[in-house]
């Protein structure tokens, strides 16, 4: 969890440096959940990169190593739960919109997937057997043709496509499915437990000259602790385009740079 009190005041401030412009908390919420998502993705970058200098034989390894720290962060968005779960919890559909599976009988089963799944890990069937994962629509048509690997109740598919799971064959089993996967970051209270309904926002108490936050209405950044510097530095690469504040902005592009 990072306080979005704390990178408000520091953005605020870089911001209104050489008073080229104040940042007001409307502004702020509304670029926040953008800095946020361009923050989470920088961390599968982060991790693809580490990979590649491990497979390099380049990884100094254990504690030291990058691709492990990444890894970590990572890990504080592995969520598992059947699909029937996700959307029970709220996170589905809008209220009354219960039939989330469309079945077309002897063919596959339809579940539209919830926002907050980013991406799927892995699927397992109601025997606890590995589903096989298919992104390819041109994969998918070659197995269904096929005499020897069509799916089948004991070997099923799952095709993700377009927000969307297609599980092969029909099954009304299927939205209870077990799902691993990565959640999409979205925001904490301020005793640091996860709100899944709301994204970061700044809120205030006004009083005649002053601003003073208000901590129970806000929320703060669903983010490991170590993105600090990085949250800020989107923060403020945002702030200065919206403000076509250049000098800003491309401080902090060269910031950016400096850590990749």
């Amino acid at each position: 969890m990072i306080k979005i009190g704390e990178v408000y005041r520091v953005v605020r401030d870089l911001a209104n440096k050489d008073q080229k412009g104040f940042v007001t908390p409307a502004v702020f919420n509304t670029l926040a959940p953008v800095a946020q998502q361009n923050v989470y993705n920088g961390l599968f970058d982060k991790l693809t990169k580490a990979k590649a200098i491990r497979r390099s034989g380049n990884d100094p390894g254990m504690e030291h190593s990058p691709m492990e720290h990444y890894v970590e962060d990572l890990s504080m968005y592995i969520q598992e739960a059947t699909l029937e779960e996700l959307f029970a919890d709220g996170t589905g559909p809008a209220e009354g919109q219960t039939n989330f599976v469309e079945t077309t009988p002897g063919d596959y089963s339809q579940i539209n997937l919830p926002d907050l799944i980013n991406k799927i890990i892995s699927i397992s069937n109601d025997n606890g057997d590995s589903v096989e994962i298919i992104r390819n629509p041109s994969h998918l048509n070659r197995i269904l043709k096929s005499n020897l690997s069509a799916p089948t109740d004991d070997f099923p598919v799952a095709f993700i496509h377009n927000g969307q799971i297609r599980v092969y064959p029909d099954t009304t089993a299927a939205d209870e499915y077990p799902v691993l996967f990565y959640r999409s970051p979205r925001s904490t209270y301020a005793n640091g437990d996860l709100d899944t309904t709301q994204f970061p926002s700044y809120s205030v108490v006004v009083t005649p000259g002053l601003e003073i936050q208000n901590e129970t209405a806000s929320r703060n950044f669903d983010l490991p602790e170590n993105c600090k510097k990085d949250i800020v530095v989107e923060m403020s690469k945002l702030i200065g385009i919206r403000l076509r504040d250049n000098f800003m902005a491309g401080a902090m592009n060269a910031e950016e740079s400096k850590q990749q």
